[in-house]
C-alpha cells in the first residue's frame, strides 16, 4: 500500500476529530483463536463468509458517513472505506483458496439516515465498536 507522508490517520484521530474521542475501538477482530483445535473447512468458511459480509457493510457504511463530512473528514472516511473494501478483498481471496466462492456484497444495505455529519460519525464510532 502506498501513502504520501502526512496521510496516516487512525480511526481513533478520526473519531477525536470528531469530537467521539475515548471510543473503545475493536480493530482485527475477526481473528480471535478459539482454543478449541482444528477447525473443520466448513466452520473455517462460515466465519469467513460472516467476516466478508461485515467488511462489505463497513465498506458501505464508512463511504456513508464520509457523504456526510467536508475536508479531512470525508478524506478520511473515504479511506477507511477504501481500508475496508482491502480487507474485503483478502477474505474473498482466502475464501476462493479454500475452493469456495465469496459472497458479493449485496446491491444496498440498510444504514441510517443521518440527519447532519455529527450523526453520521457517531454511527462510525458504534461501528467500529461492534
Amino acid at each position: 500500500m502506498v501513502t504520501r507522508p502526512g496521510a496516516t490517520q487512525s480511526r481513533r484521530r478520526f473519531l477525536s476529530l470528531a469530537g467521539a474521542g475515548g471510543a473503545a475501538l475493536v480493530l482485527g477482530g475477526c481473528s480471535k483463536d478459539s482454543g478449541g483445535g482444528g477447525a473443520r473447512p466448513v466452520d473455517d468458511l462460515e466465519l469467513l463468509g460472516a467476516a466478508l459480509d461485515r467488511e462489505y457493510f463497513a465498506v458501505a457504511a464508512y463511504a456513508a458517513v464520509a457523504r456526510k463530512q467536508r475536508g479531512e473528514l470525508a478524506m478520511v472516511a473515504r479511506r477507511f472505506s477504501e481500508q475496508e473494501a482491502e480487507h474485503a478483498e483478502r477474505l474473498a481471496l482466502t475464501i476462493r483458496q479454500m475452493g469456495a466462492e465469496p459472497r458479493r456484497a449485496r446491491p444496498r444495505y440498510e444504514l441510517p439516515r443521518f440527519d447532519d455529519g455529527r450523526a453520521a460519525l457517531r454511527f462510525a464510532a458504534r461501528l467500529e465498536q461492534t
